[in-house]
């Protein structure tokens, strides 16, 4: 394990679009903890345009990273701060997302995924503010952040129908992956 998190915080150094590797859990471990099924989008297979394949590999990245501070902040709600880590980095996510090109055809899906990001720190800040509520799933901001994940599955696949189903995998498994219901 010591491994592949050495092997990660060097990917993570080396690639301007990813995050300093400021939080204690990795990508995989965040997803092993909801659980969920990682598919990894496959840059190179991708049947879109280069600049659309750029787009979204860099997008899921992101969201990869978003998916790391939910499950740390939702864990460490959930012990007390005994474990996890408080949500410290959404500003920076965002702050990614909003300097990105878009892509003309991506420009609703990159808005919507945002905007879902932005509910739930929203969301995660109000829970770590007035305390843990008894349902997550319940709460305003999540079932519209749920909305938009939703909506930007069903576009991603109306956009690239003929993409491998590796890839079509992927657009599932990241957005699911970020939303709590």
């Amino acid at each position: 394990m010591r491994a592949v998190r050495r092997i990660f915080v060097a990917i993570v150094a080396s690639s301007p679009l990813l995050l300093p590797a400021a939080w204690a859990m990795t990508v995989e471990e965040a997803y092993r903890a909801i659980p969920h099924r990682r598919t990894i989008f496959a840059l190179e297979a991708a049947k879109m345009s280069q600049g659309e394949r750029q787009h979204l590999s860099q997008l899921f990245q992101l969201v990869d990273q978003a998916i790391v501070e939910r499950v740390q902040m939702l864990i460490w709600l959930q012990t007390g701060g005994r474990r996890g880590a408080p949500a410290t980095r959404y500003d920076e996510i965002l702050s990614h997302l909003k300097r990105m090109s878009v892509p003309a055809r991506l420009a609703n899906v990159h808005r919507l995924v945002e905007e879902a990001i932005e509910e739930r720190r929203a969301a995660l800040e109000e829970w770590r503010s007035a305390g843990l509520p008894a349902s997550l799933a319940a709460h305003v901001r999540v079932d519209r952040s749920s909305q938009k994940l939703r909506q930007a599955y069903g576009e991603l696949m109306q956009l690239f129908p003929k993409e491998e189903a590796h890839n079509q995998n992927a657009f599932f498994d990241y957005l699911c992956a970020l939303d709590f219901k």
